[in-house]
């Protein structure tokens, strides 16, 4: 029973170091990858928020997304992986007040979002905390 306790502690442990945190500043950005063959930074950077955006308005519920506060802005905050997949989506907000089915329609607009190309820090691909506004 004492090595079963030890066994569990210790592959707890290690999936508590193997877990990157993610950072917020990089040496090179995340960005949405469905411009990822454009040439010039800023160009490519310009085609992917505007890419982002279509999707993220072509995949919303608006109808089951309340807020307490009309034409409210309320920032996601989410994390791009070393993969590209995007996870721990969250709506924040002060002023403005979500219900459940509201969270779970924000949330799925990023589940459903297709893979990013990830960030990089000292040439190596790393988790990045992002957060951008949408307005409902």
């Amino acid at each position: 029973m004492k090595n079963l306790i030890t066994l569990l502690f210790l592959v707890f442990t290690a999936n508590l170091f193997a877990q990157q945190e993610a950072h917020s500043l990089v040496d090179y950005m995340p960005f949405y990858k469905a411009c990822e063959e454009r040439t010039g930074e800023k160009d490519m950077r310009m085609c992917a928020e505007r890419e982002m955006l279509t999707f993220i308005n072509s995949h919303a519920d608006y109808a089951k997304i309340k807020t307490s506060v009309p034409n409210a802005e309320v920032f996601v905050r989410f994390v791009v992986n070393v993969d590209g997949t995007l996870s721990e989506a969250f709506p924040l907000s002060k002023d403005v007040k979500l219900d459940e089915q509201s969270t779970a329609a924000i949330k799925k607009i990023f589940a459903d979002m297709p893979s990013w190309v990830p960030g990089t820090h000292k040439g190596e691909k790393v988790p990045v905390a992002l957060s951008i506004p949408m307005k409902f």
